[in-house]
């Protein structure tokens, strides 16, 4: 009897190490040792199917299109898009801590720090981790600086309103109409095409709100109102203050001008901004 029950003991722990060399998941403690779906590389699989399917790109930071052949491959692998963007939540995935991974290699890598809103280097192991690690400063910069969500594609959300939004277009560094369904989407949508403009076309001092400062002078300066959209003059104490702070109504104007549209506005028709 004591035979059987240690050799049922001694199969159970030839198991257990079997299933480990596998990389089978093994909850240890505070860690699920399985790799992140969202850095796993697009896996064609075995078979020999053209099944359009979605992936999370940790390059591009945004869940790009391949062709999957049926079985195999990995979970990064998503029927739709929104699959892909919900799973895979780029502000999310800004927001992880850095992890240093399984492995004991010193690779300087950079991560976004959410608390002083900056990218940090950080020595990574070089095996598992998280999605918030980057071989370079600026590649962290653009999927997850303060103006990385100028860099998504206009999303309409799956709810079926018709509101009318805008969004900011790279290709063209211009402020252009979408149609929005009113829940969920992204946060390149905004309701003014001024305050698109001054956030993402790099004119965000324009929006900030008056600031006379704590000196005793009374300096004429000039700041751009969004609430009335144009310049208009302030008294200035001499210090502090912020950017939204001008010498002439001329020197403002020229700073942050207006977007105006271009040609009449049909509501059919995207309408850009310069």
């Amino acid at each position: 009897m004591k035979g059987s029950h240690f050799l049922l003991r001694a199969i159970s722990f030839q198991f257990f190490l079997l299933q480990k060399a596998k990389g089978s998941p093994t909850v240890g403690p505070g860690h699920l040792f399985e790799p992140d779906v969202c850095m796993m590389p697009p896996a064609i699989g075995r078979c020999h199917a053209l099944k359009p399917r979605f992936f999370f790109n940790q390059s591009s930071m945004s869940c790009d299109l391949f062709t999957y052949g049926g079985c195999g491959g990995n979970g990064n692998n998503f029927v739709t898009k929104r699959d892909c963007e919900h799973t895979c939540n780029v502000t999310e995935l800004c927001a992880l801590a850095p992890k240093v991974g399984m492995c004991y290699a010193l690779m300087h890598r950079y991560f976004y720090n959410q608390s002083s809103k900056a990218c940090e280097v950080f020595m990574y192991g070089g095996c598992r981790g998280n999605v918030n690690n980057f071989q370079e400063k600026e590649q962290c910069e653009d999927s997850c600086g303060e103006l990385a969500f100028c860099k998504l594609k206009p999303d309409r959300g799956p709810c079926r309103a018709d509101f009318v939004r805008y969004f900011y277009n790279t290709s063209t560094k211009m402020c252009e109409q979408f149609k929005y369904g009113g829940c969920l989407g992204n946060t390149n949508n905004f309701m003014d095409p001024m305050e698109c403009h001054f956030k993402c076309g790099d004119k965000g001092e324009c929006l900030l709100p008056i600031q006379i400062g704590k000196c005793r002078g009374a300096i004429p300066k000039w700041r751009f109102d969004k609430t009335m959209r144009t310049c208009v003059e302030f008294t200035y104490s001499g210090c502090d203050g912020n950017k939204n702070n001008f010498d002439s109504e001329m020197e403002c104007k020229k700073h942050c001008p207006v977007p105006e549209a271009r040609g009449s506005m049909p509501k059919h028709v995207p309408i850009i901004f310069k």
